[in-house]
C-alpha cells in the first residue's frame, strides 16, 4: 500500500505542476511524465493482491479458506466503491491525489495497529 501511495503523491506532484507551471508550457506535459505513476501503481497491486491472497488463504482455517478468499475480494471490491464515491466530490484535482495518498497513510497506520497482536502460523 505504501507504494500505491507514492504513485498517488506522484500523480499529485505531475497534476500540481500542470495546474501550476513553473515554465511558460501549461498544460503541455510529456506523456511520460506518467511513467513513473504508472510503474509504482503497477508495483503496488502485484505487492497487494498476491500477497494479500496468499496470506487470506495461508492464515484462514481449513473449512474456511474460500470465505476468507471471497472476503479479500469483497474488500477489494469495497475499496473500489470509495473510491469511485471519493471521485465524485468536488476537489480539485491535483488535490484529489493527496487526499486518495492521506486516506492510505490512515489505513496503513490502522492495519499497524490492528495487527500487532497477530501471531502468524506457519505451515
Amino acid at each position: 500500500m505504501m507504494a500505491a501511495a507514492a504513485s498517488f503523491i506522484l500523480a499529485g506532484l505531475l497534476e500540481l505542476y500542470i495546474e501550476v507551471p513553473l515554465t511558460d508550457c501549461r498544460g503541455n506535459v510529456s506523456l511520460a511524465w506518467q511513467v513513473p505513476q504508472y510503474i509504482a501503481i503497477s508495483f503496488a497491486e502485484v505487492l497487494v493482491s498476491v500477497t494479500g491472497l496468499e496470506f487470506a488463504y495461508s492464515q484462514a482455517p481449513e473449512n474456511a479458506k474460500n470465505f476468507v478468499t471471497a472476503l479479500w475480494s469483497l474488500s477489494q471490491a469495497l475499496g473500489t466503491v470509495v473510491m469511485a464515491g471519493l471521485a465524485e466530490i468536488p476537489f480539485p484535482r491535483n488535490i484529489q491525489f493527496f487526499v486518495y495518498s492521506g486516506l492510505m497513510a490512515l489505513l496503513i497506520a490502522v492495519s499497524f495497529c490492528l495487527n500487532k497482536n497477530f501471531h502468524y502460523r506457519h505451515l
